[in-house]
Order: C-alpha cells, then sequence, then structure tokens
C-alpha cells in the first residue's frame, strides 16, 4: 500500500485526470467564508513574560499551526520539527503575522485569526488556503533577536 499526502497527489495526477470525481473531491480546496470583523484577532492561549515584545526588524522564531475555518490544517512547523522565522514589519510575511506577533510577548502562545485582507486576499494561496479565507493559527513565540 502506498500512501500519498493531499498535496503529493494533487501535484502527481496528470492533467488529463484532473477533471475526475476523485480529484475535484480531493484537490479543491473546501469553500471558504470569512469572518464579518476586518481586523487581525489575538486571543491569548497561554501568557508570555508580558514585558519581552519583539520590535521592528528583529528575527523572531515562532512554531505554529495554520486551520481554515472548518477546521483543516493546512500548515504546521511542528510536523516539519523547525520554527518559522521572519523578520518582524519587513513585508517578508502576510501582514497578520506581521500584526499578530508585534503584540506577542516572549514564550505566548495565541490564537491569531487573519481576515482574507491581512493574509492572501483574493489570490489564495497554491491551492491550499482559497481566496478570499480567513484563516487561523495557533501560534508559539519562541524568541527573537
Amino acid at each position: 500500500v502506498i500512501i500519498f499526502s493531499r498535496a503529493l497527489f494533487c501535484a502527481l495526477v496528470s492533467r488529463a485526470h484532473r477533471e475526475s470525481f476523485l480529484w475535484r473531491a480531493v484537490c479543491t480546496p473546501p469553500p471558504c467564508h470569512p469572518v464579518e470583523e476586518m481586523v487581525v484577532i489575538l486571543e491569548k492561549i497561554i501568557e508570555g513574560d508580558g514585558k519581552t515584545y519583539p520590535r521592528e526588524g528583529q528575527i523572531v522564531s515562532v512554531h505554529y499551526v495554520g486551520w481554515l475555518p472548518d477546521g483543516t490544517e493546512f500548515d504546521s512547523t511542528h510536523k516539519r520539527k523547525r520554527p518559522f522565522r521572519f523578520r518582524l514589519q519587513r513585508n517578508e510575511v502576510i501582514k497578520g503575522w506581521d500584526e499578530g506577533v508585534a503584540q506577542m510577548s516572549l514564550g505566548e502562545r495565541a490564537k491569531i485569526t487573519m481576515p482574507p485582507e491581512s493574509a492572501y486576499g483574493a489570490r489564495g494561496f497554491q491551492g491550499l488556503i482559497p481566496s478570499n479565507c480567513t484563516i487561523v493559527f495557533d501560534v508559539e513565540l519562541l524568541g527573537f533577536n
């Protein structure tokens, strides 16, 4: 028995079979309905130290899991066993990351809900995130320098 991930299966299926029921059922992103709120919402799960916050231009290190509104997981640094790093507020990531992580203190874990305007907007992302989709991340701020 060979087991493929959904992403690998969708990438490997030939163009001739892309209109089959199986391909559409597995590879078509679920419908997505944006939330009414058009701002990034941060909800603390675990308090950080409450005094050490990353500053603009610092490289932050986070672990995260990302979900669509229906609960479908689309990405996880835990599964890759490697934190994600980016330079804060330097447009290296989607706007919601810069806005959300800047509000977190060292060691904090939070749920960050990003409306489409702060996420991937009308373009979506590589068949994983539909267009105009609100996305949700569980983020832990590990450190920064």
